[in-house]
């Protein structure tokens, strides 16, 4: 795999898809470990891998609007 397939496939499985995602690496034969977790709200492990592409990272914002009776407009 490509780093471009890598990167775009990352990209989608976190933001499109919303996974979670598991980075493993061999450490000998047969032995396997898991050496970076992310998910669209933890991108810490995989931010090198991403690169310049953090852009497309979604943005979470809420807004609460209220008024007095005495602050409304006429």
């Amino acid at each position: 795999m490509t780093i471009t397939v890598f990167r775009n496939f990352l990209r989608d499985a976190l933001f499109k898809l919303g996974k979670r995602v598991e980075i493993w690496e061999s450490s000998g034969r047969m032995q396997w470990k898991v050496t970076k977790q992310a998910s669209p709200g933890n991108l810490q492990d995989v931010e090198d891998e991403l690169g310049g592409q953090m852009d497309s990272a979604p943005i979470i914002l809420a807004v609460k609007v209220s008024a007095k009776a005495s602050e409304a407009r006429n």
